[in-house]
């Protein structure tokens, strides 16, 4: 019976997991910014998760660089590639996320696309990171 439960509750967590990791919508406050970024990687993410941003529209791929995009505080070492012409993709270098970590990330959209103001140059948001495997449980004793 407790095993019965025990996995309920890891396969709730595990889907609450996956919806709370996926792309989150610009924020209405951030409506400034819906005309290039239709969504973003933020909230509450696991230790080893990547940090996606899906933009408005395709980017030419003379234009898709991958130097100086993305910047973290803290620090954050990791890759950028392009998962697709509108998508972007930073990969953290394993165990670069700690737990209990909040980040700030910027991204430098305008480097990528232009903008109508150079106030929107540069989009800010922010991630929480928890331990991937925060929601296993250690305890061999149940029967």
């Amino acid at each position: 019976m407790r095993k019965t439960v025990f996995r309920s509750l890891l396969l709730l967590s595990a889907i609450c997991l996956v919806w709370a990791c996926g792309p989150k919508k610009a924020a209405p406050t951030d409506t400034a910014y819906a005309a290039y970024i239709q969504a973003y990687t933020g909230g509450v993410i696991p230790d080893n998760a990547s940090v996606r941003l899906e933009l408005s529209n395709e980017v030419p791929e003379e234009n898709r660089i991958e130097e100086g995009l993305f910047s973290f505080s803290p620090s954050v070492k990791g890759t950028v590639r392009w998962v697709r012409p509108d998508a972007v993709e930073f990969i953290p270098d394993d165990g670069a996320l700690k737990a209990g970590t909040i980040y700030t990330c910027t991204f430098n959209l305008g480097k990528v696309v232009p903008v109508a103001e150079k106030a929107l140059e540069k989009f800010d948001f922010g991630l929480t990171v928890r331990s991937a495997g925060a929601n296993e449980s250690t305890d061999e004793s149940e029967t």
